[in-house]
């Protein structure tokens, strides 16, 4: 009479891990005991009852779809686990939706994987393994995948379920777990593969992307560290991006993005990091006149400019000189003329100038603008505002 497939499952873990754990044990039969594979009736080996310890692991049966007549991979995966040495469960599914040809080993234990891959088509299979030398291992990982040919038809599906789990750790002793079930279908396979947000969730206020087509772009607050930010991404159903989701990355240059869809087509995002401009330190009133008006709202060509202006030092400015600028730029947003003086303001102090220059006869496009700069003259600013601007236009 031939071995049930259970007595089979649970003898092939037992042999391997005693071939590991107790001396002199070279080798031993198991049931069909050639090619790897459970089958015949041959059955040597040792039995003794098992003990069993508590465990807060889970094993995950992935589920996965495709098109008619294609393939379709389900992992079986182990999830916080402690000691994992063996395993041996059945997989049981619709053989007339998909059947599995191949099992491939996965990448938690290193020992031998073994089933009865032969009675696939059956819709149950049997599979098992150990570690090499019986060594117990902890974490999370993928115990094996399913490669299931889908044989069925469109909306077809079935439940990809586990039954008869038992999982070892190093001395043998059987590890309580928890289990998840998985499920095939054949279907139109999803060609989506879009970003449909990004955003920083762990800055305080969130801080969201804005997406134009391939590029991302992210303005973070000031001061904000930008070598190791952790984005939250939401992208397409069934699809995958890497890196993924809430990882950290370093954002000081851009990073490119990669989504895969269902049928494995990709789209790249590049995804571009600023940090904003820091507060401004000093505040800036200003009026205008242009010839003979005075709060002028607008330039006039051939007319003299002249601006009142009053600069105030906010709490946090340093006591270093800084400039006050009168500008005007062209159309081009060039600079084509200033009148500035350096002047050191203390914290809560304010200070004051007039300034003044000729327009052009043309002023279409122009702008004058009234600001801070840091530095004490021209040869050492980078032209950076550090204060609010005010503008006039023509």
């Amino acid at each position: 009479m031939r071995p049930h497939k259970r007595f089979i499952g649970i003898l092939l873990v037992l042999t391997l891990l005693l071939m590991n754990f107790i001396p002199g044990v070279a080798s031993a039969q198991v049931p069909g005991g050639g090619g790897g594979e459970a089958g015949g009736t041959g059955v040597t080996g040792i039995i003794f009852n098992l003990g069993s310890v508590s465990s807060q692991g889970t094993v995950v049966v992935d589920s996965g779809n495709g098109v008619e007549g294609g393939t379709v991979r389900i992992p079986v995966r182990v999830e916080d686990i402690s000691d994992l040495a063996g395993y041996q469960f059945e997989i049981h599914y619709d053989s007339s939706v998909g059947i599995v040809t191949d099992i491939e080993q996965g990448d938690f234990l290193s020992g031998e994987l073994i089933s009865n891959l032969q009675e696939a088509a059956n819709g149950e299979i049997v599979v098992a393994a150990a570690n090499d030398e019986g060594a117990g291992v902890s974490g999370s990982g993928t115990l094996c995948t399913l490669v299931f040919d889908l044989v069925g038809h469109n909306n077809d599906f079935s439940t990809v379920n586990l039954h008869d789990l038992r999982v070892f750790n190093a001395n043998a002793e059987e590890i309580q777990v928890t289990f998840q079930h998985g499920q095939i279908e054949i279907g139109i396979v999803s060609s989506d593969k879009q970003v449909l947000s990004f955003a920083f969730a762990g800055l305080n206020p969130v801080v969201y992307g804005k997406i134009n087509g391939n590029n991302i772009s992210v303005t973070v607050p000031a001061g904000t560290d930008l070598s190791s930010l952790v984005p939250t991404i939401t992208i397409s159903d069934h699809a995958t991006v890497e890196p993924a989701s809430g990882v950290a990355q370093n954002f000081t240059n851009p990073v490119t993005y990669r989504v895969t869809a269902q049928d494995g087509s990709r789209q790249d995002y590049t995804v571009s990091v600023s940090v904003a401009p820091a507060a401004p330190v000093y505040n800036v009133l200003a009026s205008f006149k242009v010839g003979q008006t005075a709060n002028a709202q607008i330039l006039e060509g051939g007319k003299v400019l002249e601006a009142q202006v009053t600069v105030s030092a906010q709490a946090g400015a340093n006591n270093q000189e800084v400039l006050l600028i009168l500008a005007l730029y062209d159309g081009d947003r060039t600079m084509v003329n200033m009148s500035y003086i350096s002047r050191m303001i203390p914290a809560g102090g304010s200070e004051s100038f007039h300034a003044g220059f000729l327009l052009p006869d043309d002023v279409s496009d122009y702008t004058a603008k009234a600001m801070v700069w840091q530095g004490s003259d021209l040869s050492n600013t980078n032209m950076v505002p550090i204060s609010n601007v005010v503008q006039i236009e023509g």
